[in-house]
């Protein structure tokens, strides 16, 4: 795994610090998060992001409301959101792709473009050429911006591993994102970033090797803090278990 950024373990000031200095409107959002995260308790904000946030919990923006009020406006949740950008492009925490894709958030191509600019507008540049309809582009943008997220990579070290492994987290019958992560594979190719054998992304990515331990947990929709134990008691067992 990629080692986190240099704000993985700084303190609660300091994050707060970091992420006014990009969006001094976030700023009190950013300090009741980073609050909200460090009452749950870890070495790192990864580890106190897994503790405090059921990540197969509430969809949408409801993700919020363990810390605010529910009766929030619109420019208010915005903030919150901006806040949350900030931590991930700062790579302090790696939402895992299940959670991702059950959130309407709209911010993972900005997340790739704070990653790394230049690499990311010729990412976007490509996208913009594939003979597809705009809402289809998009969501090649916001899967390559979900990518950058949970790998901690800017887009132009994305791997056929990454992209596999995304589609892996994917799969199952209600959320076939196939298009998406083939326009993000062909448009990697195109600029010879993605080196692999295959030229066409592969649509049969469950069947390619086993899922990980985590990836069995989570295509059940297990909440913190069952999952991590299940995930831990699998890799204890693994040698001595059948994979069926």
């Amino acid at each position: 795994m990629i080692p986190f950024g240099d704000f993985a373990s700084a303190s609660s000031e300091e994050v707060v610090a970091a992420i006014s200095d990009r969006d001094p409107s976030a700023s009190s959002a950013a300090a009741r998060l980073i609050g909200f995260l460090a009452s749950a308790g870890g070495e790192t904000w990864q580890e106190r992001w897994n503790n405090a946030i059921e990540e197969s919990g509430p969809t949408g923006r409801n993700w919020i409301y363990p810390m605010v009020r529910r009766d929030l406006t619109r420019q208010e949740a915005s903030r919150y959101h901006r806040a949350l950008r900030w931590l991930i492009a700062l790579d302090l925490v790696r939402p895992s792709y299940v959670w991702m894709n059950r959130r309407r958030l709209q911010f993972w191509p900005a997340i790739g473009s704070d990653r790394d600019p230049v690499t990311w507008q010729l990412f976007a540049d490509r996208v913009a050429t594939l003979n597809l309809v705009p809402v289809s582009r998009a969501a090649v943008l916001i899967s390559g911006g979900q990518l950058v997220a949970q790998t901690g990579k800017p887009i132009h070290q994305i791997t056929a591993d990454d992209v596999i492994t995304m589609a892996r987290a994917y799969y199952d019958a209600r959320t076939v994102l196939a298009k998406r992560l083939s326009g993000v594979w062909q448009v990697l190719r195109e600029l010879g970033w993605l080196q692999s054998d295959s030229v066409a992304f592969p649509g049969r990515v469950h069947r390619l090797g086993r899922k990980s331990c985590e990836q069995l947990v989570d295509q059940h929709g297990i909440a913190e803090p069952q999952r991590s134990v299940l995930v831990r008691y699998l890799k204890a067992r693994q040698s001595a278990l059948d994979y069926s």
